[in-house]
């Protein structure tokens, strides 16, 4: 895997099995991550686990508003700048195609 420092990376599904093993590897690789599940206990937990590079937003994929703020909140919270934050509510399907690097 390449080095990720300085990337940013939205991860849904995340708080356990693949997608939790998915957070640590690019957390290991130097990405910033958001781990997003439906459940903001098991995201709490888990976000206080890795640390400061990552950081929580509830999100059920089911909903296409949800979806959309996942990706708003990320692209144009405290993350853009570097500092994540733990943030409740957000979204994903139909999410406006931005070019986010």
């Amino acid at each position: 895997m390449p080095n990720l420092t300085g990337k940013v990376a939205i991860i849904t599904g995340s708080t356990k099995g693949i997608g939790l093993a998915i957070v640590e590897r690019m957390i290991n690789e130097g990405a910033s991550v958001v781990v997003s599940s439906r459940t903001g206990s098991d995201i709490e937990s888990i976000t206080e686990r890795l640390g400061d590079r990552a950081v929580g937003i509830v999100c059920d994929v089911a909903d296409p508003e949800a979806c959309q703020r996942l990706v708003d909140e990320t692209v144009e919270g405290p993350r853009a700048t570097g500092r994540p934050r733990q943030q409740r509510g957000a979204r994903c399907f139909q999410a406006d195609h931005r070019d986010v690097d």
